[in-house]
């Protein structure tokens, strides 16, 4: 079994991150709201922006909406890897460490074959109705375009990895941990804020405001600093994944071993 879509679209008590469920369709629109918010107090209504061309540079609209792009949907794909928005039913309530029942599709089948495509699905799902805010920042404020698709993946491996991470923590910890939900939004300040002092070639804002200043990165990918930091991601979320996977298979047999064995009845000999 590779996908059942059944399991990726519709509203049951399978689907981590169906497509049309309620909660999750507000907190995308909401996500949108407030990126559409920033975008118009970053526009600049007061000043021409043919002065701007004028002066050779853009107005100051490219970094702050890419950068509420990247908290809003690194934060939205978190929430949706950790199982937030699931429907919660008896049987999910039941989840606990002794015994973490199976309570999502992406939970029961293999996580390369099953979970992995849908993720990459769902998150850039997440991000297409972003694209036309970001292609209009990105335009007004004179940049090539060349610029928002670095952005845009920039965007999308944090997103994945940080999607990762929360599925990761779910499966060890379950739906309703306190220490799981304070957990995804530590690393996440981490992995946007604390890498500006730490690691900031591999830091996500200082990429997007390099990008805002016009520059391009080297066309040798090694160094290219766009180019190392996709990759670093990139090889983050495939790490994850493949604890993700251990995880699942340990979970799969606690589970096997607590189910009912019912004894065999041989006959009697004589």
């Amino acid at each position: 079994m590779i996908m059942n879509t059944a399991d990726f679209t519709t509203r049951h008590n399978k689907s981590l991150t169906p497509f049309w469920q309620t909660n999750l369709l507000n907190a995308t629109l909401y996500g949108l709201l407030v990126l559409s918010i920033v975008f118009f107090m970053s526009y600049p209504w007061k000043t021409n922006i043919a002065s701007y061309m004028r002066q050779g540079k853009g107005p100051f609209i490219f970094f702050p909406v890419f950068a509420a792009a990247a908290v809003i949907y690194t934060y939205l794909n978190m929430r949706c890897g950790k199982g937030e928005f699931v429907i919660i039913t008896a049987y999910v309530d039941s989840y606990n460490e002794t015994l973490p029942p199976l309570v999502c599709a992406e939970e029961e089948h293999g996580v390369f074959r099953y979970a992995l495509p849908i993720f990459l699905l769902h998150t850039l799902f997440l991000l297409l109705p972003s694209l036309p805010i970001l292609l209009f920042a990105t335009a007004i404020s004179g940049l090539p375009f060349s610029s928002c698709w670095i952005a845009i993946g920039m965007i999308f491996v944090t997103a994945l990895c940080a999607r990762w991470l929360g599925f990761l923590l779910l499966l060890l910890f379950g739906h309703g941990s306190m220490f799981a939900y304070f957990a995804t939004r530590i690393m996440m300040t981490l992995l946007l804020v604390a890498t500006v002092s730490t690691t900031p070639a591999y830091n996500l804002m200082l990429g997007l405001y390099e990008l805002h200043g016009g520059a391009s990165g080297s066309a040798v990918w090694w160094n290219n600093e766009y180019a190392r930091y996709t990759a670093l991601m990139a090889v983050c979320s495939i790490l994850l994944a493949v604890l993700c996977q251990i995880q699942q298979k340990r979970r799969q047999q606690l589970a096997a071993r607590q189910q009912p064995v019912s004894r065999r009845k041989y006959p009697r000999r004589g």
